[in-house]
């Protein structure tokens, strides 16, 4: 059934491996000792710092996305390497990146304000009218 909208199976199915590689290496990130280097200071810091790393991590898995079919089809990795720049699609390169952090800045945005204001209270500010006595949410 891919097949008939132009997608190969191979392809969804590494996109889909890739994917899940680059949400687990969000979470290494987040575990990383360095991740906290700016916890103490303006909340603005530490954002911009978790945007620097998460960026950073995308922009290697997506050159890592173009390098891996170039493997299968060159020897050895210094000859994949070389013939990279050259085969990689810009525009979308570039597109995809932008999307990504996009996303990703977002994705910062809501996890810095809800460690600074608390879970319980965003969730009441996102769920419950200030007029109404909202229940306990644990």
């Amino acid at each position: 059934m891919a097949e008939e909208y132009g997608i190969a199976v191979t392809s969804a199915a590494a996109a889909a491996i890739l994917a899940l590689i680059f949400g687990k290496s969000i979470l290494i990130v987040d575990a990383l000792p360095l991740f906290n280097w700016f916890r103490e200071r303006r909340l603005i810091h530490n954002i911009v710092w978790r945007i620097c790393l998460y960026l950073t991590i995308v922009l290697a898995f997506q050159f890592l996305e173009e390098l891996i079919p170039l493997l299968s089809q060159y020897d050895t990795m210094a000859i994949a390497s070389e013939h990279l720049m050259e085969e990689i699609d810009w525009p979308q390169f570039w597109t995809s990146h932008i999307i990504m952090a996009i996303l990703l800045v977002f994705y910062i945005l809501a996890t810095e304000v809800i460690r600074v204001i608390g879970r319980k209270e965003f969730i009441k500010m996102m769920f419950y009218s200030k007029h109404n006595h909202s229940p306990k949410v644990d």
